[in-house]
């Protein structure tokens, strides 16, 4: 029995962050279960980041070769809020909830630990090394976070390397935090980032790892539709948005797998 084909949804990806670069926003529609076309990306709307306070805009134009709309360089501030504005070309309005960009404590030390493992391609016996990484968690209540690694300067993106930490059970305290997630090797270089993370984005992305790496086992959760935090303005027809706009305060470290 097929699937119905079901409608083509607006897909919204993007991040701000407090570091000074060019942000950017991916926008696309969702394809059929059974389709063999690559995403259909929306290339003709209109896009800025708005700052609550200050009401500034930060447009961002379409860039053919990354397929996404890139701003100019700029750095989000702590402590302000952050959404996201799209006009479709049909006159269509999408906006963001306000994400507040929350500060992130520095990353005080990265250390190793390291587990013997198969190789998946050759067979043989192999010790996989792991960070443990160091840093200490403000005293303020529910604090959220991802740390993302780049190996060798690539980003592991796997969804078993999403990584996400909250401060539930160890509020105000050191956090060290074990990550075999980010297998290395000796001598690899690894660069850390420590993201912050509203508790809405928290839950968004706590709920992409679970459907991506636990549906078809046992213990398994049933699939739901990763509704994030847009809408339209004008949504007669009840239709939803899926994807996420989110703001992070970044930390980073860089160390060298050593024994």
């Amino acid at each position: 029995m097929l699937l119905p084909q079901g409608k083509e949804l607006v897909v919204v990806e993007g991040w701000i962050t407090d570091q000074s670069t060019v942000h950017w926003v991916k926008l696309s529609r969702t394809t059929s279960f059974y389709s063999a076309n690559p995403e259909i990306m929306i290339t003709d709307a209109t896009v800025a980041i708005e700052e609550q306070s200050t009401e500034s805009q930060y447009p961002l134009g379409y860039d053919a070769t990354s397929k996404r709309y890139l701003s100019d360089e700029f750095a989000g501030i702590q402590g302000r809020n952050y959404r996201l504005r799209i006009q479709l070309a049909n006159g269509s309005e999408l906006l963001s909830e306000w994400e507040l960009l929350q500060p992130v404590p520095a990353i005080d030390l990265i250390e190793f630990e390291n587990f013997e493992d198969t190789d998946p391609e050759t067979g043989e016996d192999i010790i996989v090394y792991y960070p443990v990484v160091v840093s200490n968690d403000p005293v303020e209540n529910a604090n959220h976070y991802r740390y993302k690694g780049y190996r060798n300067g690539i980003l592991m993106n796997t969804p078993e390397e999403l990584v996400l930490l909250s401060d539930q059970f160890n509020n105000g305290q050191e956090l060290e935090h074990n990550i075999p997630a980010f297998r290395l090797a000796l001598t690899d270089e690894i660069r850390i980032e420590l993201h912050s993370l509203t508790h809405n984005a928290y839950q968004f992305l706590d709920l992409i790892k679970t459907q991506t790496t636990s549906l078809g086992s046992s213990s398994g959760t049933a699939p739901a539709k990763l509704v994030g935090n847009l809408r339209y303005l004008d949504n007669v027809n009840n239709e939803i948005v899926l994807g996420f706009f989110g703001a992070s305060s970044v930390q980073s470290a860089t160390a060298i797998v050593s024994e």
